[in-house]
């Protein structure tokens, strides 16, 4: 990630925070998973696969693609990533961007950032470890660019609370060119577990810009077959196709990791 050696550099208020509201909601709010041997949300004998233009990951490519259902829905949105070098690609945090499928458009996702932390970041030592961030923007790139960091402890104006699932917490400041992060605090680093993989939410200027997944090196080396819930809003400001899940697969045959948002529904703003 660019910068990530202060992306949320001053967190620990809020691995704090979060530590609270797990305690007072985990009888409250429920923290959905589900696994299946088949991720059948993202492809099946109904759809089809577009891919967006390839980019280099070490000496492999890399694409983003959208899954559409026989009517021409997207059903999924995600990366195929290369197993062979996607854990050889030096000792510095960077950042690749992959475009999606000109000829799909999938509202409100514009495009997708793998991002690579070799050192993780803070807060306190939960995302201290080697791992790999996907944000799936929806703003364009123009957009993000203009974001300017803003160091805690300012807090960033939040959206309408109904935009953002109960249990979520909003870090302090703006890290540049990409926004505030809001962490799950039902996620299982902050009951106990060990960070594997988590989502993230991100906004800017009271709007929701990105989902982000994020997860380890040490998670991705087991191969995953997992499909994990994702908690929902009361409602979405923008009209478009949201995920109700995503989803980790390595697929042994290409050698290769499909991560993508699945199950997508199209909702419309209010």
């Amino acid at each position: 990630m660019k910068n990530s050696h202060r992306k949320w550099a001053s967190l620990t208020a809020l691995a704090a925070l979060i530590l609270i509201t797990a305690s007072c909601s985990k009888n409250e709010v429920a923290q959905p998973t589900v696994t299946s041997d088949q991720l059948t949300q993202v492809k099946n004998d109904d759809s089809e696969i577009h891919y967006g233009p390839a980019v280099t990951i070490g000496n492999k490519e890399a694409k983003a693609w959208v899954s559409v259902n026989k009517t021409g829905d997207p059903i999924a949105i995600g990366v195929s990533l290369p197993g062979e070098t996607i854990f050889d690609i030096g000792a510095e945090p960077k950042i690749y961007t992959l475009h999606l499928p000109k000829d799909i458009k999938v509202a409100p996702y514009d495009h997708i950032d793998f991002n690579w932390n070799p050192e993780g970041h803070p807060p306190m030592d939960i995302y201290t470890v080697p791992h790999y961030d996907l944000h799936f923007y929806m703003i364009c790139e123009q957009d993000k660019a203009k974001i300017e960091g803003q160091l805690p402890p300012y807090i960033a104006p939040a959206p309408a609370a109904k935009y953002i699932p109960e249990a979520y917490v909003e870090g302090p400041g703006v890290e540049p060119q990409m926004g505030t992060h809001w962490a799950d605090a039902l996620s299982p680093e902050f009951n106990g577990k060990s960070f594997t993989r988590t989502m993230i939410l991100g906004t800017y200027n009271a709007k929701v810009t990105f989902f982000e997944p994020m997860f380890t090196v040490d998670y991705l080396k087991t191969k995953p077959n997992e499909i994990i819930a994702i908690r929902q809003p009361e409602a979405f400001e923008k009209s478009g196709y949201y995920a109700k899940n995503y989803s980790f697969k390595y697929d042994e045959n290409h050698k290769q990791y499909i991560i993508a948002l699945t199950d997508l529904r199209h909702e419309k703003g209010k």
